[in-house]
């Protein structure tokens, strides 16, 4: 392998692993997704279990939350995208999550298999540079 061949394969090697960063954060981020769509549909479980009147404690952003009044613990208001927002009851709107919850384990497969494949170009890579130093 000439100078110019190495200077490619290390420059191939480089975008690889700046490849293999950035499939990384989208793990991370998407597996946040999913562990906050677990979350939700835990506590979509647990609201069946408090009774209408009871005082609780209600998000209106992330991290900030306001006394409140269950009023009905039946049904709930989820939006559904483009800022659409329709009443479900819990079985509906945990079945909802739960396609999403599957969705979003496909994309982390793929990830996976993804990030596989990088490594494994990589490591072809390396070994192609280690050789050509002999």
């Amino acid at each position: 392998m000439n100078e110019k061949e190495i200077q490619e394969k290390y420059l191939q090697f480089q975008l690889l692993n700046k490849k293999l960063n950035e499939l990384h954060q989208q793990l991370n981020l998407i597996e946040r997704q999913l562990m906050d769509l677990k979350l939700t549909e835990e506590n979509l479980s647990n609201l069946n279990k408090v009774e209408p009147g009871t005082e609780i404690f209600s998000s209106i952003a992330p991290g900030i939350f306001v006394k409140s009044e269950l009023k009905d613990n039946k049904e709930v208001l989820m939006n559904v995208g483009a800022s659409i927002i329709v009443k479900k009851t819990i079985p509906d709107a945990k079945k909802t999550i739960s396609e999403k919850a599957e969705e979003i384990t496909g994309i982390i497969e793929q990830l996976d298999k993804q990030i596989v494949a990088t490594n494994n170009e990589m490591h072809k890579i390396q070994e192609e540079l280690i050789e050509s130093k002999k």
